[in-house]
């Protein structure tokens, strides 16, 4: 039996009413809402695959990491080195996950038609919208530190675990109403396209800062000598987060000044973030909502008129092996990409990944001497960028535009699917990563550009053994439903964990040999070609094509 969302947003029934919102249609909404996300389509579920308690097997597939997490901290006797750990992993991984997951669903113009002329105020539907979201990062939430807080229990106690649970609670919270509070300050002081384009970037300097923070933090505030990690906090901590929640789940262990300031700065934020954002910014909601689905009323730009194919088409479409066959799909996917806002506002946080985790490692290592091997170790990072592509290529607000992949001629189903994960492979992946591969060329020479090859063509191989085995949905013509959050930032993890291994590896291989690496290139180009022309011609086809995509 599905729980109401009247009963689960109780805690926050006080502030929804004060706020002038009608607490009886926030529950309803929020109900509808969750009713939906189960009725859309996910790219990686198989075609019958069970609609309901999506999020909760995602949330329960959570608890995976943090159990590899729980025991990386097993000798560890310092509470709060464990559980400022703990909540530094939750606020990346929630942070991570609302840039580029659920900023999509906060400001969804697809359902304006319908709530709009209706007598819903605008409080009413930030609520709903932010409820809506809040519910899918607690479980997700909850699921990633139910390992930590069984953790905490038996190593430091019932109060310190119980305190942990509820900070956790106060965790979630602060991320997501810190993310609502820039996107709709941006709603207030912008509108049209001059909005949304803003906004594609602010997420992508948002994830940047989130992941070199998760980069640097660990380094600089944890202790790396000694037999056991002990932290003990300084007044410098009152400007990291983390800080706050963990002196709240410690305050009863580890009582002192500091920590009962920042654990009451840990509850306080949160509140003050509620009640600011509920009382100022939900005012206007609906106006919001309206500029976003309203054209710039800035100057009009120049209509194009080349028709030219430009030099990076050209040796993108070289440096992919583009067929003849494959050409028209490839040509035209390239040119759809770059008009699907709804997917590039979903890949360009992403990206950010490919850049950030091998640049920051680059200053955060202390051992220069042997840069260049834990260079290459995190260069397969990049996995997390590749491994969501095939995914990202389904959204879009093309969905009654399906007759166009139709009516292409001479165009086999496998050769669309394998152009279209080479367009987004070549065209936003390759830049990104020829730009963060360079400095190993400075640190080891020639010989790099094998690491860099064979780097790469594992990234082309994850991208096409998942676009292998998800759902052939067309490119762009998929919602975004809010079950699919946790599942992409659960395929991040994933990804990163399979890419440590191979990253040690190769690191191992170019030390011993520089020209070892090769074995693992010619490996993923074997494996690449046979899952390119043989797996893809036996798996795709226009009938169960057509039947992915419902149509007849």
């Amino acid at each position: 039996m599905q729980i109401s969302a009247k009963h689960l947003l109780l805690p926050f029934k006080l502030f929804i009413n004060k706020s002038g919102a009608n607490y009886n249609q926030v529950a309803r909404l929020v109900d509808l809402k969750l009713m939906l996300d189960n009725r859309r389509k996910l790219p990686n579920s198989g075609k019958k695959a069970a609609p309901t308690n999506s999020i909760f097997r995602q949330g329960l597939s959570f608890v995976v990491v943090g159990i590899f997490l729980s025991l990386m901290l097993l000798q560890t006797n310092d509470p709060y080195f464990a559980i400022f750990l703990f909540h530094t992993m939750l606020i990346v991984m929630n942070s991570i996950t609302m840039l580029a997951e659920y900023s999509v669903s906060l400001f969804d113009p697809r359902e304006n038609n319908t709530l709009l002329p209706l007598p819903v105020n605008g409080q009413t539907m930030g609520w709903s919208r932010v409820m809506h979201i809040l519910i899918y990062l607690l479980v997700l939430s909850l699921g990633m530190m139910l390992p930590g807080i069984v953790f905490s229990y038996f190593k430091f106690g019932g109060i310190i675990a119980s305190l942990f649970f509820v900070s956790v609670f106060l965790n979630t919270l602060f991320t997501l109403f810190i993310t609502v509070y820039i996107y709709l300050t941006l709603i207030k002081l912008m509108d049209g396209e001059k909005l949304k384009d803003t906004m594609m970037y602010v997420q992508v300097a948002l994830t940047i800062i989130v992941i070199v923070a998760y980069q640097i933090i660990p380094r600089y505030f944890m202790p790396e000598s000694g037999q056991e990690n002990i932290i003990h906090p300084n007044w410098y901590f009152a400007f990291f987060p983390p800080a706050w929640f963990t002196s709240f789940a410690v305050i009863v262990k580890q009582p002192n000044l500091l920590n009962g300031i920042l654990g009451a700065v840990g509850v306080a934020v949160p509140v003050a973030s509620i009640i600011f954002i509920s009382k100022k910014l939900f005012y206007g909601f609906n106006d919001g909502l309206i500029k976003m689905a309203g054209q710039s009323t800035g100057k009009k730009q120049a209509v194009r008129t080349k028709n030219k194919t430009s030099l990076w088409f050209t040796i993108s479409k070289t440096v992919m092996g583009v067929t003849k066959q494959e050409y028209p799909v490839f040509k035209l996917i390239w040119s759809l990409s770059g008009r699907e806002r709804l997917f590039k506002q979903a890949l360009l946080p992403v990206l950010s990944y490919v850049v950030v985790i091998p640049a920051i490692s680059i200053f955060v290592i202390g051992d220069m001497q042997n840069v260049e091997h834990r260079y290459i170790t995190f260069l397969y990072f990049t996995i997390m960028s590749s491994s969501m592509l095939p995914t990202l290529l389904t959204i879009g607000n093309s969905k009654h535009a399906k007759w166009i992949f139709y009516s292409l001629p001479d165009v086999r189903p496998d050769k669309l699917f394998k152009a279209a994960v080479k367009v987004c492979l070549s065209k936003f992946f390759l830049p990104a990563y020829l730009i963060i591969s360079l400095p190993l060329i400075y640190f080891k020479g020639g010989s790099a550009v094998l690491d860099i090859v064979a780097i790469f063509l594992f990234n082309c191989l994850v991208a096409f053994m998942i676009q292998y085995l998800q759902t052939p949905y067309f490119m762009f013509t998929c919602e975004r439903a809010g079950s699919q959050g946790g599942g992409a930032a659960l395929k991040m993890f994933v990804a990163m964990f399979a890419g440590i291994g191979l990253g040690f590896l190769h690191a191992y291989l170019t030390k011993e040999n520089v020209w070892l690496p090769v074995i693992l290139l010619i490996s993923y180009a074997l494996l690449l070609l046979l899952i390119s022309k043989f797996g893809f011609a036996k798996r795709y086809n226009w009938r169960y094509v057509k039947n992915a995509n419902n149509a007849f």
